[in-house]
């Protein structure tokens, strides 16, 4: 991470190379995902499926040990990262010959606007 001195932005070392894969950049108020090519959108697809499958994990195993509240917590987050694929899929479908950014904040919002 380094701090971008015009714009007092932190700025991950990975957004400044060129790569199939999305690049971020974080800010004070969350982060913003950037979307060159559908190979970027297809990795960010694979950990948002890879973020689901372990909160679904967390949540047989709190279904388990504990059962109640840890479970609901499990599998809210693991239907957030669903529904946040399925939204970036949906729009990187309707905009195919745009790029795509993703903004999202630290209460968990996100935005996706073409660019």
């Amino acid at each position: 991470m380094i701090i971008n001195p015009a714009t007092k932005e932190i700025v991950s070392r990975a957004s400044t190379l060129k790569s199939s894969a999305y690049t971020f950049d974080t800010f004070w108020w969350g982060a913003r995902y950037y979307f060159r090519s559908n190979a970027a959108v297809y990795q960010m697809d694979h950990d948002l499926d890879n973020y689901t499958l372990g909160f679904g994990g967390v949540g047989v195993l709190a279904t388990i040990f504990s059962g109640g509240i840890a479970a609901a917590v499990a599998g809210a987050a693991g239907l957030y990262f669903q529904k946040m694929k399925s939204d970036l899929d949906y729009y990187n479908n309707t905009h195919l010959n745009n790029y795509i950014n993703m903004d999202v904040d630290r209460t968990g919002y996100y935005s996706i606007y073409a660019v």
